[in-house]
């Protein structure tokens, strides 16, 4: 097309993305700008990446190689862990600090940040071996979310991901915020 410019396929459109929630901001509107979404594959992975940050995509790259999902939640990964007798703590691994880096101006990972609604984040950010319960102020009773609805909210993200990644990601490009490739 002209004056587009030409990304290459991994950096239009990654083999998969590591989406986490944010703190849920405030506001009366339904949908909400909550969650960001990264492309582990893109991220540069030398000795100057923290130890924590290392980690963390070495795990959603062994947890997307397993499942075959284009979209991989955080949570995934910590009820993965927990599903092998393990944890982030046992890990040693800091992920708290490892996402505030790929949040943080000293990262150059490609970042995208999605609006949600409030159901989703809390599927999105849920990594209890149940699965949560939503318990509702209007008197409705409580509902927990299945399986079947979580693997639609990664569903509906991948779906997002796929339209709107490549525009994006030459929106960067062209702002010179990255380098096409």
């Amino acid at each position: 097309m002209t004056g587009q410019l030409d990304l290459s396929p991994q950096l239009a459109q990654p083999p998969y993305w590591l989406v986490f929630g944010l703190p849920w901001p405030a506001g009366q509107e339904p949908a909400r700008e909550a969650v960001a979404a990264i492309a582990p594959p893109l991220v540069t992975r030398d000795t100057s990446l923290p130890r924590d940050v290392g980690d963390v995509l070495a795990m959603a790259d062994a947890y997307q190689r397993m499942s075959g999902g284009r979209v991989v939640f955080l949570s995934d990964l910590t009820k993965w862990l927990d599903q092998r007798g393990s944890s982030w703590a046992a890990r040693g691994t800091g992920y708290e600090g490892a996402l505030a880096f790929l949040l943080g101006r000293q990262s150059s990972t490609p970042l995208m940040y999605l609006t949600i609604t409030q159901r989703a984040h809390v599927i999105i950010c849920d990594a209890s071996r149940e699965g949560v319960t939503l318990h509702f102020t209007n008197g409705a009773p409580p509902e927990r979310v299945s399986t079947q609805e979580r693997q639609l909210v990664h569903q509906v993200l991948e779906q997002q991901l796929v339209a709107d990644w490549p525009p994006y990601m030459r929106q960067l490009a062209a702002a010179g915020r990255l380098r096409a490739r």
